[in-house]
């Protein structure tokens, strides 16, 4: 909806199911955002542990 205008209503102010389907559209890209990041900041722990696990001459496998 980022290229979308919201409507406005006759008496003023914004139609509301467009509001509601906006703030719903929102909602779900934060949520997806929220798991993306974790899912990268997860592999950059385990990267950083294998980095750690090569650096002391250990196994990088567990």
């Amino acid at each position: 909806m980022a290229n979308e205008v919201l409507r406005t209503a006759f008496m003023g102010g914004y139609v509301k199911e467009d509001v509601l389907a906006y703030i719903d559209q929102q909602n779900m890209m934060l949520y997806n955002l929220e798991e993306e990041n974790k899912r990268l900041q997860k592999e950059l722990d385990e990267a950083k542990r294998q980095l750690a696990a090569a650096q002391n001459g250990g196994s990088i496998f567990g």
